[in-house]
């Protein structure tokens, strides 16, 4: 971005909490110059869709959001969120699998699950400006 001459903006760092994704969200849209926001869980997407609405943006009319971790809540949201969804128990059990003693082949072998998208009502393509 620098060597387009584009700012950089340095990154928002807090939890995983929906207070810290509203908190983000409120700094993100405040000079409204995106029109999507990927999110690192859940959670913090309620929270930007909350900071979205509080300045009166529609989602996904005017933001797209997109959550990680496809938690059980996330398709009862409003409007249902968009999300990530990786099978975690059976990544920890390959994880866990990799770090006990046996099998060295094991511990070469890539741990290949691929996420899924499940796309839901809070993304679509960006209204015209």
């Amino acid at each position: 971005m620098s060597d387009r001459d584009m700012p950089v903006v340095p990154p928002i760092l807090g939890d995983w909490t929906a207070d810290f994704g509203y908190h983000a969200g409120r700094e993100l849209l405040r000079y409204r110059d995106c029109t999507a926001i990927f999110c690192s869980n859940d959670a913090m997407a309620l929270g930007v869709m909350h900071a979205a609405r509080s300045y009166g943006l529609d989602v996904p009319g005017d933001l797209s959001v997109v959550g990680y971790d496809d938690i059980p809540e996330a398709k009862h949201l409003w409007p249902p969120l968009t999300t990530v969804q990786v099978d975690f128990p059976e990544l920890g059990r390959r994880c866990v699998e990799q770090l006990l003693p046996g099998d060295d082949a094991a511990m070469l072998r890539p741990i290949d699950l691929v996420p899924q998208l499940v796309v839901r009502g809070s993304t679509s393509a960006p209204r015209k400006r």
